[in-house]
């Protein structure tokens, strides 16, 4: 037992919580603590299925029944006791927000401040005539006029007017009597100042003009003024004018109009007063009543609909029309064809374009009266879909209508979110940059109305924002500009808006310091990746002040460069020096060394882990013989660096700045690269004019057949070259499948959706070419989407490996003695799963106001299947002795008995691996082990068969992802690994013509060392290397030092995040690009390339 720490901890004792050992731990309050370990060791069911579920459950408990049935509870954790925990939060790398009206300034609560500021800090400006509007007090139009009058004081005479509508209850006479009982006798009157007897009795106006009075501006004068106007405000219902007399010509100039209220007077537009849900898209108030907030709008894509307009009308160009529904409407484009001459054998994108219109838009008139219908009339392609539209309330006709449904940008808001009268609020901008470095969304898309002009200039004002654009800025040019506003308030005692400012700027800064400089506030929270949410979410929490609370993070560098790892540390340190326990799980180094304490578990993988291998300080883990985290750190153990491939593809390129030069070596080697080296480098692929977000016409050459990582800052654009740039061309033109994207997801950029062309024009999605794809059979995408939320899947089912474990047992004597086919041997099917559970293995009792709680079957005591299906068993047919495995002898003692399929399912992988392989001549039992020894492989030996795939942690289901895709393409072949001897050559005659040889596959991976130790990294390249050995070609997305050290070639984007990235910084080999001396990457490997003793 452990003994009471003297300082205040949280103190578990016997945490039996999935393989975790009757584990006691005593965690010191206001430290960071890093917990570390293998993938699968026990770290998430220590941090988050233990601590942070027993510090949310008795946080929860605290309120009323009522209360608590709103919350979404975690199960109570399988512990003795844990004593001393503060109310704890979460921080993980999950968003279960999917709305788009979730954005970045939502999450930061930034938005929440901003609306509150926005009236306080915006100057209204006239939607007709572009002025400012200001509310004028009696008091500014007396300074005002006096101001303008100073250079020749007294010589100045105004009248001080105010308007008057008559109403038509009352004859003329009777309102004048009415106007002289207040005590006035003069008007204005056809530009003259008359009396009130002298006024025409026809024709009847519709406004009189009263003069409240007339003076000279003159400082002796000001009371009477300001009191002439306060009169003119009462009569005239907020509003007057001022009229200077031009004594010389005897005549009145031009008045000019003030008012007390949100009026412009000029144009005599009223505005009401702003309240902060003018300002939120998220309040019905202040949302764009044409796209309610969420700044794009649903409706048809064409390009959808006409998908390859190469095609001929006879052909078929309109998709729709080629099956059900729309077979009709085929048949009536091609009688309108024939009745109008328009041709049908030439390819529809070369058609006079009142043809292309034609098609697609119809008759001008059609629909308008029975004249104008079919066959009188055509209809169109726009046609067709308003009559699907309808019909929606089929659904068949719904599900038909998504496939051609795209969002576009709202026309009315263009993308801004907010009401028309929100965007009307500007605010000045100190020192702004130049038109052109505006986000683009902010400037006018061709064909677009222009926005309200800008007040008038004077000595080179700022521009100024609305609030839309400011939420479009980066948050890096964000923040001066807050800090700006915060610096003038601050020099103000006691300003309330001080203080909202400073939070804002906190938030602000704090989102930089991560490294999230390069994001917008509008940015949704649905597009972002699980490093960036938990980010956003970190910077809330800190944001917030919380103290005395426990925080638990999940990875919170997962997509962090080395640069901004650094940053992430001081955010951690501050979370703690407010007062609060940061627990962290993290394999980053960095982060490691900056924690108070450290927790290292293992000392191996699932049912071999769980236990407590260190707990203590950072220079003692370096020197535990236990740890094999601190082997790695100490440097005992490392991962060495492969041998380099030949590479012969793009020359090794640096983009030094003003002044540089290349490094020499570099440059040499391009230059003049060995004879041996163009023998024995293979092609490649050669991507130019990537132009998607960022990409700056970006041109890039991959070499095949090679480990190549792409790397740089987070948000240089790896994701988008790759994933939307790259991965699309290649489907494209292998012909291969992605998969379909929602409408929700197929948000059709802005220029190319113009008013003018997108009904006519094709669309090239991104404008990139591709060249070298006929070297590759098919590529293949591994990310880090999740694998399922069903208990009904597991490994075994996931790469396929159960199919030839149901065969083998279907193949079984006495399943054949009891008729039973593979079907009988799966817990998804009626025949062989239990009736009462039905194949779940235990049942579910829901308990109002507490979690639900889920007990074993009582019938088939959790294991799934009938009694007469476990009642199977399969064994090795002689009983002579095997030779053990020398790793694992007492599993191997465990093979020889005979096992139902449920003893299978809960064997482990190398178990059913020894067990199966008992049975040589059973060739479904062989094909299983072929797929479960790629588990092994990758390091998932340890995982049981049957363990449901949504308690896997990150890092095992992204090595199951890539199993499942090595399964496709080894399996079948040679064993992995493995050379075959040379066969002896076919007799002539017997010889045919030799199919040709499977092209290679492109493996993408988008950050595959999520969630994996020092250790399983190791393992994960073995699997790298081996897949580029077996000729096939591996393109990675990573910032991890020890992979990008351990590629072939590196391409190194740049030189920063957002729109100051895009660019290529350097590409070669990890030593030429560590010689970069603009490249962050390259600083970084510096270290990690120098020589080094020998491991001890």
């Amino acid at each position: 037992m452990l003994k009471a720490s003297a300082r205040p901890a949280i103190r578990l004792r016997g945490v039996r919580h999935n393989n975790l050992k009757n584990v006691d731990l005593d965690l010191p309050l206001n430290q960071l603590v890093v917990i570390t370990g293998l993938s699968g060791s026990g770290k998430s069911s220590l941090a988050f299925d233990t601590l942070f579920a027993e510090g949310q459950r008795r946080y929860i408990e605290t309120f009323s029944p009522y209360a608590r049935q709103f919350f979404d509870r975690m199960d109570k954790p399988q512990v003795d006791s844990i004593e001393g925990i503060p109310p704890a939060i979460a921080i993980e790398q999950r968003n279960a927000v999917r709305t788009t009206r979730s954005t970045v300034g939502t999450m930061t609560e930034i938005c929440d401040h901003l609306k509150m500021l926005w009236p306080h800090l915006a100057q209204l400006h006239c939607r007709q005539c572009g002025r400012p509007v200001h509310q004028d007090s009696p008091a500014a139009i007396g300074r005002a006029l006096l101001r303008d009058a100073a250079p020749d004081p007294g010589k100045t005479e105004v009248l001080v007017t105010f308007d008057l509508p008559l109403t038509d209850k009352l004859p003329l006479a009777d309102s004048l009597a009415l106007i002289a009982r207040q005590g006035y006798q003069r008007l204005l009157w056809q530009g003259q100042v008359v009396r009130l007897e002298d006024i025409p009795r026809a024709p009847r106006p519709a406004v009189l003009t009263v003069v409240q009075d007339r003076l000279r501006l003159a400082a002796d004068n000001r009371a009477r003024l300001i009191e002439a106007c306060e009169q003119a405000y009462h009569f005239g219902k907020g509003k007057l004018a001022i009229r200077e007399m031009d004594a010389a010509q005897n005549a009145i100039r031009t008045p000019r109009r003030f008012s007390n209220r949100r009026h412009c007077a000029e144009c005599d537009l009223e505005y009401r007063d702003p309240t902060p849900a003018l300002f939120s898209f998220n309040h019905p108030v202040g949302a764009c009543p044409t796209c309610r907030g969420f700044g794009r709008i649903i409706s048809i894509d064409y390009d959808l609909a006409l998908p390859d307009r190469s095609r001929t009308l006879a052909q078929g160009v309109v998709k729709p029309w080629q099956t059900g529904l729309g077979a009709e409407c085929q048949d009536d484009l091609l009688r309108l064809c024939r009745k109008r001459g328009v041709p049908t054998d030439v390819p529809f994108h070369r058609l006079p374009r009142k043809w292309q219109k034609l098609v697609i838009d119809g008759d001008p008139k059609y629909g308008q009266d029975p004249a104008h219908e079919w066959p009188r009339a055509w209809y169109g392609v726009k046609g067709y879909f308003r009559w699907l539209e309808s019909k929606a309330y089929k659904m068949h006709v719904r599900v038909l209508l998504s496939r051609y449904r795209a969002y576009t940008p709202c026309p009315d808001c263009r993308g801004q979110r907010l009401q028309p009268e929100a965007l009307l609020y500007r605010c000045r901008v100190p020192d702004s940059p130049p038109e052109a470095s505006r986000p683009r969304e902010t400037r006018n898309p061709p064909g677009a109305a222009p926005p309200p002009p800008a007040p008038p200039a004077t000595d080179g004002p700022p521009r100024s924002l609305t609030l839309a654009d400011f939420y479009q800025l980066p948050i890096r040019e964000a923040l001066p500009f807050i800090e700006a506003l915060a610096g003038r308030r601050l020099r103000q005692p006691h300003d309330p808006l001080a203080l909202v400012l400073g939070e804002v700027r906190a938030r602000l800064s704090y989102l930089n310091e991560v490294g999230l400089g390069y994001l917008t506030l509008d940015r949704p929270t649905r597009t972002l990746s699980g490093g960036e949410t938990e980010r956003v979410s970190l910077t809330t929490c800190l944001g917030t002040r919380l103290v005395n609370t426990l925080f638990v993070l999940d990875e919170p560098s997962v997509g962090l460069h080395a640069r901004d790892t650094d940053r992430l540390v001081r955010l951690l340190e501050q979370l703690r020096a407010a007062g609060n326990t940061v627990v962290v799980v993290e394999h980053e180094a960095r982060v490691i060394r900056a924690a108070d304490q450290v927790i290292d578990l293992g000392p191996g993988h699932g049912a071999a882990g769980g236990e407590v291998v260190f707990q203590g300080a950072y220079p003692q883990l370096l020197r535990s013989s236990r740890s094999l985290t601190g082997q790695y750190l100490s440097g005992r153990r490392r991962l060495e660096l492969p041998p380099r491939r030949a590479v012969n593809g793009p020359p090794p390129a640096h983009r030094p700045g003003a002044g540089q030069a290349p490094p020499a070596p570099a440059n040499a080697s391009r230059r003049h690269p060995p004879a041996s080296t163009r023998a024995e480098a293979g092609p490649v692929l050669r991507l130019s004019r990537a132009t998607r977000h960022n990409l700056k016409n970006l041109a890039v050459e991959i070499p095949l057949g090679r480990f190549v990582c792409v790397t740089g800052v987070s948000g240089s654009g790896k994701t988008t070259l790759v994933r939307e740039v790259l991965l699309p061309a290649l489907a494209a033109r292998l012909q291969s499948t992605l998969p379909p994207a929602k409408a929700s997801d197929r948000l059709a950029s802005e220029e190319n959706h113009n008013a003018e062309n997108h009904e006519t024009e094709p669309r090239a999605p991104h404008s990139a070419i591709l060249h070298g794809a006929e070297h590759l059979g098919r590529v293949a995408l591994v990310d880090q989407s999740i694998l399922g939320k069903t208990p009904r899947s597991n490994p075994a089912v996931y790469i396929g490996a159960f199919d030839d474990i149901r065969a083998f047992f279907a193949q079984s004597e006495p399943a054949q003695q009891r008729g039973l086919n593979a079907s009988a041997f799966s817990f998804n099917s009626p025949q062989g799963q239990c009736e009462r559970c039905r194949g779940a293995g235990f049942e579910k009792i829901e308990m109002q106001f507490l979690s639900d709680v889920f007990i074993r079957c009582p019938d088939c005591d959790g294991r799934r299947y009938r009694a007469h299906i476990l009642a199977v068993k399969v064994g090795p047919k002689t009983t002579r002795a095997r030779r053990p495995a020398p790793a694992a002898p007492r599993r191997s003692a465990r093979s020889a008995g005979a096992r139902s399929i449920a003893d299978l399912l809960d064997a482990t992988v190398e178990e059913a691996i020894a067990f199966l392989g008992q049975f040589p001549e059973s060739r479904p039992a062989q094909r299983a082990v072929e797929s479960l020894k790629l588990l092994a492989e990758v390091g998932l030996g340890y995982l049981k068969l049957g363990q449901p795939i949504n308690t896997l942690s990150g890092g095992e289901s992204q090595r199951l992802k890539l199993v499942r895709h090595l399964a496709e393409v080894i399996v079948g072949t040679a064993t992995p690994g493995a050379r075959p001897a040379p066969a002896a050559p076919p007799p002539p005659a017997a010889r045919g013509p030799r199919p040709p040889a499977p092209r290679p596959t492109l493996f993408l991976f988008d950050e595959p060392t999520t969630g994996l130790h020092f250790d399983d990294v190791r393992v994960l390249l073995q699997v790298f290397q081996r897949l580029v050995d077996a000729g096939h070609s591996v393109l990675v997305i990573e910032h991890n030092l020890d992979v990008i050290k351990s590629a072939d070639w590196l391409i190194d984007l740049g030189p920063d995040a957002g729109d100051q990235g895009g660019r290529i910084v350097a590409v070669g080999t990890p030593e030429q690009v560590a010689a970069c001396p603009r490249s962050h990457t390259g600083q970084a490997l510096r270290p990690l390339l120098a020589p080094q003793p020998p491991a001890g």
